[in-house]
């Protein structure tokens, strides 16, 4: 009886414009064939990003930034098969904002003075 293999590599899940949907999922095995439960132990998502413990989807549309923020988050996969075995991974996600002034003045000339 061997803990879960993560089929996830650790750290950045991606890179998402604010105010667009993401989804992506977290990946861990059980090698005797059973299922995997996941949990966030540690961190959290960005808001308006949700986890899906039971089949590992991350997925969500985040919230409008000021800047740039990576959020981190640690995750369980534990095996649904007594013995529980646990492995844990960390991951995270930056959400980007494209926070350039809108100009509501006209193009050209102000004028003479």
């Amino acid at each position: 009886m061997a803990q879960p293999v993560w089929k996830t590599p650790a750290g950045s899940l991606g890179v998402i414009p604010e105010t667009k949907f993401y989804r992506n999922y977290v990946v861990a095995t059980d090698p005797g064939g059973g299922g995997v439960a996941y949990s966030i132990i540690a961190g959290s998502l960005p808001p308006g990003v949700q986890f899906n413990g039971t089949t590992g989807q991350v997925s969500g549309t985040p919230l409008v930034v000021n800047e740039s923020v990576t959020s981190r988050f640690t995750v369980r996969a534990s095996t649904v098969a007594l013995p529980k075995r646990i492995a844990d991974r960390t991951f995270s996600l930056t959400i980007t904002g494209d926070n350039t002034p809108l100009w509501t003045t006209p193009a050209g000339s102000l004028g003479y003075y």
